[in-house]
């Protein structure tokens, strides 16, 4: 029960980060500023624009991998430090 408590927290949490992020990229400074250069780069390669949008959200999605195997391996130490000490 836990765990799919926090990964609704997680869903939430990137709802809500989601969410505020298009409201400040809606701005109509921010869409002058950066929307007019991605725009005019996907048209006029799009071919290079689609394969760096990949490598950069594939980056986005791969970013945390390090930390989380980090996390994983302090957590399984502290488990079996604990259970070393108390037992099963």
């Amino acid at each position: 029960m836990p765990s799919s408590l926090s990964a609704s927290r997680g869903v939430i949490a990137g709802v809500a980060l989601g969410a505020l992020a298009a409201y400040c990229m809606n701005g109509v400074a921010v869409r002058r500023l950066l929307a007019g250069r991605v725009v005019l780069w996907e048209r006029r390669s799009p071919q290079v624009f689609y394969v760096g949008l990949f490598v950069i959200t594939f980056q986005f999605a791969t970013m945390f991998n390090s930390v989380r195997q980090g996390v994983r391996a302090a957590f399984r130490l502290l488990a079996t430090a604990l259970a070393a000490l108390f037992g099963p």
